[in-house]
C-alpha cells in the first residue's frame, strides 16, 4: 500500500512519478529526495 496522509477528512496518498525523459543510470545522477509536509499540501503560497 502506498504512504498516505489525512486531510480534511480525505485521504491523500503519495505515488511516485516518474516525469523526466528516460535516461540511462550513468547519465541520470543521484535521485534527490524532496521532502513534504501537510503545510506544502495544504497552503497553497508555501513555495
Amino acid at each position: 500500500m502506498a504512504p498516505y496522509t489525512e486531510l480534511a477528512g480525505f485521504r491523500v496518498y503519495f505515488i511516485h512519478v516518474r516525469v523526466l525523459p528516460p535516461t540511462t543510470a550513468s547519465k541520470a545522477g543521484k535521485a534527490t529526495r524532496v521532502p513534504l509536509t501537510k503545510e506544502d499540501l495544504t497552503n497553497p503560497d508555501t513555495t
